[in-house]
């Protein structure tokens, strides 16, 4: 077995790296050269694509990672950083181990520590907790199988339908964009840093312009209340983002309806499931939404090498948390917008 790496300015690395991914059960789309994009244009970082090969060069086992540097800290390899889950994909169990042990000795003792989203074979050597949860909704046939809270759900659809809530499919600049406007309202709203345009401008053009995502908004009088994104690989849609304007969210649940039109489609397309994403094991209130539409529970364990905790995994709703969260709802706009990625950049 050959340990090497890959480049994102490659093409043929990068060709050679998407099949491989294509080819794997566990593979998703955050292991796509076009989501790595996304994520290190959108932010300004880099990305290291790690590999083995075996004696005829073809791939065994890859896996992506982004250095992190804060300030005043070591650094450390994330993967992925703004992603829900990504690790290691390997033929064989061994080959992903073998390949995490490989990018250990080529990092030394430089690294404060490597972080994988996702958990690990034993044999790894990596510590896990598991704070997190995904939720996985099973799709049917016909839409109207699927059981949802109808004393929540099925109220609240007919509710912005009874509005006069339309869902639309916008997947060009002009949607990323209006859902970049939005995404600005609901962070602010939960006291958490906004996401730059860079990222969306990213997103469109890697992803959104490839087919791998679209773009659904909920418009209301010729106004876009609501938004998501939603990522497309194998047999799954994934839910990736949702926003909306907090000034009509009640008047009008637009986003129950997003929802439900997002998953009606992925019925007659043909998916077999529906990735809610991830949520943090004490936040009940998205943990409770998600239940409601019938969507499994999975836990979502992060892997550490060495064992790190403290920083790594505070709770969402810890002091210190909810003080950031405070202090971020009272700065102005402009300020929000000029040092909001420079914050995501230490902490996503």
């Amino acid at each position: 077995m050959r340990f090497t790496t890959f480049s994102l300015d490659r093409p043929d690395d990068a060709s050679h790296w998407d099949a491989f991914v294509q080819s794997c059960h566990q593979g998703s789309p955050f292991h796509l050269t076009a989501w790595i994009r996304t994520i290190v244009e959108g932010y300004g970082l880099r990305a290291r694509l790690f590999g083995l090969l075996d004696e005829g060069n073809s791939i065994r086992a890859v896996v992506p990672f982004v250095p992190r540097h804060a300030p005043l800290s070591r650094p450390r390899l994330v993967c992925l950083p703004f992603t829900d889950y990504c690790g290691p994909l390997g033929i064989e169990e061994s080959d992903s181990v073998r390949l995490l042990e490989a990018v250990r000795r080529h990092a030394g003792r430089r690294l404060a520590r490597i972080e994988v989203r996702g958990s690990l074979p034993k044999a790894a050597g990596f510590s896990e907790v598991c704070y997190y949860r995904r939720h996985i909704l099973p799709l049917k046939r016909d839409p109207n199988e699927i059981q949802v809270d109808k004393r929540t759900v099925v109220y609240n659809i007919r509710r912005a339908r009874k509005a006069g809530v339309e869902i639309i499919e916008d997947n060009t600049w002009n949607g990323c964009s209006e859902f970049y406007k939005l995404s600005i309202l609901t962070r602010k709203k939960h006291g958490i840093p906004s996401q730059p345009e860079s990222l969306y401008r990213s997103l469109a053009g890697n992803m959104v312009d490839r087919g791998l995502a679209s773009v659904l908004l909920a418009v209301h009088e010729s106004r876009v209340v609501a938004g998501a994104i939603l990522l497309k690989f194998g047999d799954t849609v994934y839910y990736k983002y949702n926003a909306s304007d907090p000034a009509v969210l009640h008047r009008f649940s637009p986003n129950h309806l997003l929802a439900w039109t997002a998953i009606e489609r992925a019925c007659v397309q043909g998916y077999q499931f529906f990735d809610f994403g991830r949520s943090a094991s004490d936040n009940e209130g998205l943990m409770r939404y998600k239940r409601m539409w019938g969507a499994e529970e999975i836990a979502l364990p992060y892997a550490f090498s060495p064992q790190s905790l403290g920083k790594v995994m505070r709770s969402e709703h810890s002091r210190t948390f909810e003080a950031l969260k405070v202090l971020w709802r009272l700065l102005p706009d402009p300020i929000i917008r000029m040092i909001g990625l420079k914050v995501l950049r230490y902490f996503g």
